[in-house]
């Protein structure tokens, strides 16, 4: 895997992560609603093992939820070395807010009191550093 491709994928794997979270969140909020319903009639519904699958669905989902995040955690740290390397400090400051802290061009520019297009520009050589950084490696 490239340096680059290592930069795209904590953003990645942040949203993954986010997805697993929504998930959790919607199966909870469907056991909440489930509701037993009391009769000595016999029924053929399997309502009775909804709780249990659910529980069980929102287990597995936790596990994956911590591999995941050991793994995102990991990730970013490779990343944050990475960009550690590069000598020029308005490049690491650009890296470390667009792919660390998520921000878009716009915001970083006006952080940076730069304009928009020279931010693009500047990470653009930014990138290319992290190319120059891989064939040293």
């Amino acid at each position: 895997m490239t340096l680059r491709e290592q930069l795209r994928n904590v953003r990645k794997g942040d949203l993954e992560v986010l997805a697993i979270l929504d998930q959790i969140e919607t199966i909870r909020g469907t056991l909440e609603n489930i509701s037993p319903v009391l009769s000595d009639m016999p029924s053929a519904h399997g309502n009775t093992d909804k709780i249990p699958n659910g529980i069980a669905r929102i287990t597995d989902l936790q596990d994956k939820l911590n591999q995941k995040i050991d793994t995102i955690c990991q990730e970013k740290q490779r990343v944050i070395d990475i960009i550690y390397k590069i000598t020029d400090g308005n490049y690491r400051k650009l890296l470390f807010e667009r792919y660390i802290n998520y921000k878009s061009f716009e915001k970083i520019a006006d952080e940076m009191s730069y304009s928009y297009p020279h931010i693009c520009r500047l990470h653009g050589h930014a990138l290319q550093q992290i190319d120059a950084l891989e064939n040293m490696l």
